[in-house]
């Protein structure tokens, strides 16, 4: 038998959503730096994912779920299990479901597959394009 959602479940289930996209960009701009910070002192992508996701694991106690970083987590076990790692990233960016986060996995994914030199550069952009983003999105809900 096929069960019917009611308007309430789907209004809930909406809501969701929609506060789990928001943690989310939230999280973009630190989770860009983190990576950044940690090429840039010599880590390969792999293990500067490694180490935010082992990072996360220690706190998630204290600061509760964070979406995007769980779905870095899903994605380590993944390359764990031995799916290549620029598949992972790019399954990354389209679980998480939101274009910043695809630009993240193409950008890894192509970085691995090309060996594009210029990852920390791009990445820097990002970080900087993410924060002002992040400042914008913190004045719209300052101003709801």
């Amino acid at each position: 038998m096929k069960t019917i959602k009611t308007f309430y479940q789907k209004e809930k289930q909406k809501e969701y959503e929609e506060n789990k996209q928001e943690q989310m960009m939230r999280d973009y701009s630190e989770i860009i730096s983190k990576l950044n910070l940690l090429l840039g002192a010599g880590m390969t992508v792999k293990n500067a994912w490694k180490k935010i996701v082992e990072d996360y694991h220690r706190q998630k106690e204290g600061i509760g779920t964070r979406f995007a970083y769980e779905e870095m987590e899903s994605t380590y076990r993944e390359m764990q299990s031995g799916v290549s790692e620029s598949e992972c990233y790019e399954h990354f960016g389209r679980n998480c479901k939101l274009r910043a986060y695809r630009k993240l996995g193409a950008l890894l994914s192509q970085n691995l597959r090309k060996g594009t030199k210029g990852l920390t550069e791009l990445l820097n952009m990002e970080a900087m394009q993410a924060y002002e983003e992040r400042k914008m999105q913190a004045k719209r809900l300052g101003e709801q």
